[in-house]
């Protein structure tokens, strides 16, 4: 019997090389090997490239590997009625993707909120949170210099809006918010609602946590309210979730049903470089304002904080690098992009305390 699963398994194993030659009539992978093969000439070899010098090695071998993988037929049909059986029977995600009861989460969330240092050695010092805390006093106090108030808005990850309020207590987030505040700078904490299966938050979380920045930059008299009434639609918009796509390319669709909510379209909305008002964001500024995001438009972080506010805000938001990609794109724009401002609001994932960019 065991004989008879290992011979099956086995030829299993080998069927997929077969499958791809009789499918393609050539080796899927031949040409990518060829190029990734001449890339490295030159170099000199180690012992185990005298051995396999046909290899690519380093980071040519991984992208020669995703290469491969993309490539092989088999592995397109193969890998998601396995991926999907791993999930529906075990309860299995993937590289990418961990499920939490019905929610889907980031596992790069999730490592961060665990306290799972990512960098190479994996001790203790490699954590970010002091690195971000020492950059953002820096900027808060050059800023402080010109007139200008910075307020720090981190999005939690998903899963924290399931955990104990002890974990919550000790996490990364509370710490480092703690750290900002005993430097002097100003942070707002805030527990939004999430999509189900999408990295992002509900629209209601959302709408709660403009209003939350807008409470505190009228209630503290850093600006003042301004008159404009903006003219609101509420649409009904629905969507799988990024999470769900990344769990298996290609077949989320039919997977999972559409996630259905509302969103409040702000009506003759841009953003007004004359701002007193400067948002800076990631993809949870722009998820609902954004159409090729999939989840509606004109509804984001910075519309609804017009509403709230009664003025149009300035709005610099870049998907990913939330740590740098904004600050970035404000520098970018020099001085001028000051003049006017009273605040900046610097929004950002609180994961990118443990991934991000914090250089200065």
């Amino acid at each position: 019997m065991n004989r008879a699963l290992a011979m099956a398994f086995l030829a299993f194993l080998v069927s997929v090389p077969i499958g791809d030659l009789i499918q393609q009539d050539r080796f899927p992978w031949g040409k990518q090997l060829e190029s990734l093969w001449l890339s490295g000439a030159g170099e000199e070899p180690d012992a185990f490239s005298s051995l396999f010098p046909w290899l690519p090695e380093g980071d040519a071998f991984v992208v020669f590997e995703e290469a491969l993988e993309e490539s092989s037929r088999w592995s397109r049909w193969v890998r998601p009625p396995v991926q999907r059986a791993l999930t529906r029977w075990l309860g299995w995600g993937n590289a990418e993707v961990v499920l939490l009861g019905d929610h889907l989460t980031h596992r790069p969330s999730l490592d961060h909120f665990l306290g799972r240092p990512w960098d190479s050695d994996g001790g203790e010092s490699t954590r970010k949170e002091p690195r971000a805390a020492a950059v953002l006093q820096r900027w808060s106090e050059e800023l402080r210099n010109r007139g200008i108030r910075l307020v720090v808005v981190p999005i939690p990850p998903k899963v924290s809006r399931i955990c104990s309020e002890e974990a919550l207590s000790s996490s990364r987030g509370k710490r480092f918010v703690g750290d900002l505040r005993s430097r002097g700078v100003e942070v707002l904490e805030v527990a939004p609602d999430f999509l189900t299966r999408d990295t992002h938050w509900t629209p209601a979380g959302m709408e709660s946590t403009a209003q939350a920045i807008a409470d505190l930059l009228l209630g503290n008299d850093w600006i003042e309210r301004g008159p404009k009434l903006s003219s609101t639609t509420r649409l009904q918009v629905s969507g799988v979730g990024d999470l769900a796509r990344l769990l298996e390319k290609g077949s989320a669709s039919r997977w999972f049903s559409e996630e259905r909510v509302t969103i409040a379209s702000v009506q003759s909305w841009s953003p007004d470089p004359a701002s007193a008002v400067l948002l800076l964001g990631d993809s949870f500024t722009n998820i609902y304002s954004l159409p090729e995001m999939g989840w509606g438009a004109n509804a984001g972080l910075a519309e609804r904080l017009s509403v709230s506010l009664g003025f149009d805000v300035d709005c610099l938001a870049v998907n990913g690098n939330g740590a740098r990609a904004s600050r970035d794109a404000l520098r970018l724009q020099g001085a001028e992009r000051l003049k006017s401002k009273r605040v900046i609001v610097f929004q950002f994932a609180e994961r990118e305390l443990s991934f991000g960019d914090w250089r200065r």
